[in-house]
């Protein structure tokens, strides 16, 4: 079965069904384009020393007052791992990818779209291997492969829409994203208590208190 490339790092074949055939793997369920496993690896083989419970940690104001904790298993949803040290970084979006690959040393599990960004440590995923809805944000994405690691009790740090804590102020002070609007939040919360739901996940909110 052949393979063609259409542009740099993205490949044809309009007989291939499956979502992984041999080292290509698709971007969508829907759509014929797909990337090469090479020195990108398959989520499969990543190996993540277990700890005690998994901190998640989002762009929400409150990650201003955040301290690591560094005995649990952090993980960084996109920019904030630009912020924090962590045990790897999840992040579906291809401009996300360029800024974070380059600047970090942590390592990174993307979505099949945005792996023609990466550094050295850059982990992907086949739909069919990870039973999750494609069209599914970086958040709800990374509770689905955390709940695969093994852990169901999440500290979630930077959530604070998911908490009913909206204010004007969407993002961290220390971060440039741009600021999504209410009814994207009310999305991505509903999907974040789909998998929060499908998976008996107990999900935290971190209490400054105890920090």
């Amino acid at each position: 079965m052949k393979f063609e490339e259409v542009s740099a790092g993205y490949y044809s074949n309009s007989e291939a069904k499956a979502n992984r055939c041999g080292d290509y793997i698709r971007i969508h369920r829907e759509r014929s384009l797909w990337v090469k496993l090479g020195l990108i690896k398959h989520i499969s083989t990543l190996n993540i020393l277990k700890k005690k419970t998994c901190t998640l940690i989002g762009k929400g104001p409150s990650i201003d007052r955040y301290k690591l904790n560094q005995e649990n298993l952090i993980v960084c949803l996109n920019e904030s791992g630009l912020i924090f040290p962590s045990d790897f970084i999840v992040y579906i979006d291809h401009k996300v990818a360029k800024r974070v690959a380059p600047n970090t040393s942590s390592k990174i599990l993307a979505a099949p779209r945005a792996v023609t960004v990466f550094n050295q440590s850059t982990y992907t995923w086949d739909w069919d291997y990870l039973n999750i809805n494609d069209k599914y944000c970086t958040a709800p994405i990374a509770l689905e492969i955390i709940n695969l690691l093994g852990y169901k009790k999440v500290e979630l740090v930077g959530f604070d829409a998911y908490f009913g804590k909206r204010s004007e102020q969407v993002y961290s002070n220390r971060l440039s994203a741009c600021c999504r609007k209410n009814d994207d939040y009310t999305r991505i919360n509903k999907q974040i208590d789909e998998v929060k739901t499908r998976h008996n996940l107990e999900l935290i909110e971190w209490n400054p208190s105890k920090n």
